[in-house]
């Protein structure tokens, strides 16, 4: 099992059961790779905006044999999400520098629920 931060399990005991999630600023893909070991969700979109997460979360993804659960896809907030892809929930917990302006990222509230 991977193992991930207090901070991830308290955003992981957020997520109903048996959702499909999009991961949006993934990083390293943990949270969706916890998730589907723990039984939690039945896939998962793992969603960055930067390449060198997203090639660490397709490594870590791919070590867990996870590849045909989580997709991993390059996007600005869940603009990569395809019409039929709902997802039950999104998580975003990027940790945000105060003095930095975030401009143009298209980013729903924290824990949206979907449909």
């Amino acid at each position: 099992m991977v193992k991930i931060s207090r901070r991830m399990k308290r955003l992981a005991s957020l997520v109903s059961e048996g959702a499909v999630l999009a991961d949006v600023g993934t990083d390293h893909g943990y949270l969706p790779i916890y998730l589907l070991q723990a039984g939690r969700i039945r896939r998962a979109f793992a969603l960055d905006i930067k390449e060198g997460p997203l090639l660490r979360a397709k490594e870590h993804i791919r070590a867990f044999g996870l590849e045909d659960y989580i997709t991993v896809r390059r996007s600005d907030g869940v603009a990569a999400l395809l019409a039929g892809e709902a997802c039950q929930q999104r998580r975003i917990s990027a940790l945000f520098h105060p003095r930095r302006r975030y401009t143009g990222c298209r980013i729903p509230p924290l824990w949206e629920p979907v449909g």
